[in-house]
């Protein structure tokens, strides 16, 4: 298979957030090692996990827990929420979009298809997309990836995927928005490449949610290990036309220095409690860490970040 995620050795000015950003981590190399590190809000990271989260409560507007919220780490598959939204915006009718693509579009986000994702983002002009994504939604923290193969090295924060799912939910009213929202809603426990993609908010918060995870690093998954579906989540209705304005892209630097671009990683991203929260959590785990390993801190560190925001 050819992929272009980084995950293989072969491949508005709309809306202030009430913030109060907390000081960003930097190091270009290994995850940092030392001991499990308890920020006061009673979420402990694993000493061999860089980790970085967020929740936000939509109905007291403010962000309940986070930590560094504003450390850009490499996209992985996340970035398809905005490969999808710059193909439907780009075509702007569901007349002109073909069946072959609408259900690609449909694999891509509940699935994790690369395959989709590597189609779409050749036609989008690969870091061209990233440009327009990052006006549209306003995106602070984005950055193109420094090789335009690898759609997963875009890199971004915390803070602009709160921006991401905000506009989903909160942006102009729009199908658009509603279908990449009901197809992150119906998402499958396997993704497309024999992942078990039912990390973090799947297991540490009850259904029913709406995911975008991300991986990368780990390599192909090993024959006869593949992943075997689950029955699926609840599902929910999406939210409720009239297409935004378009905006000019304007030009994005190649990742900082302070990316990594190496470690494993995994990202669990979505919405929970009826759409009511908006629940992040990025990590990057050493290159010795098994798959298994790495999902259930993950999934440890997701359920600690759920419990401390719905206390406050």
């Amino acid at each position: 298979m050819r992929q272009r995620s980084g995950t293989t050795s072969s491949r508005v000015h709309w809306m202030i957030l009430p913030l109060v950003a907390a000081a960003c981590s930097s190091g270009a190399g290994a995850v940092a090692h030392g001991p499990p590190e308890n920020r006061g809000d009673g979420v402990v990271v694993p000493a061999d996990v860089d980790a970085s989260y967020l929740m936000y409560d939509r109905a007291k507007d403010r962000v309940l827990v986070q930590r560094n919220p504003d450390k850009a780490y490499r996209s992985a598959s996340v970035v398809k929420i905005l490969i999808a939204l710059d193909y439907l915006y780009s075509h702007g009718s569901w007349s002109d979009i073909p069946p072959k693509d609408l259900a690609a579009l449909q694999s891509m986000l509940r699935s994790s298809d690369d395959d989709a994702a590597n189609d779409f983002w050749d036609r989008a002009g690969q870091i061209a997309m990233v440009d327009r994504m990052a006006i549209k939604l306003e995106l602070q923290g984005i950055r193109r990836p420094a090789n335009p193969d690898f759609w997963g090295h875009t890199a971004f924060t915390a803070l602009d995927i709160l921006r991401i799912y905000r506009y989903l939910l909160d942006g102009p009213n729009d199908d658009f928005r509603r279908f990449v929202l009901d197809n992150i809603g119906m998402s499958t426990s396997c993704a497309t490449d024999g992942r078990d993609q039912y990390f973090g908010i799947p297991r540490a918060v009850h259904p029913p949610f709406r995911i975008k995870q991300g991986w990368s690093a780990f390599g192909d998954v090993p024959a006869g290990r593949e992943c075997q579906p689950a029955a699926p989540h609840a599902e929910r209705p999406g939210v409720g036309t009239t297409a935004p304005p378009t905006t000019e892209p304007s030009p994005r630097t190649a990742p900082p220095p302070d990316i990594d671009l190496k470690s494993r990683l995994l990202h669990t991203t979505g919405l929970v409690d009826q759409d009511q929260k908006i629940l992040i959590v990025l990590t990057l785990h050493p290159r010795t860490t098994t798959w298994e390993d790495a999902a259930t801190k993950i999934t440890s560190v997701t359920q600690q970040v759920y419990t401390a925001g719905t206390r406050r």
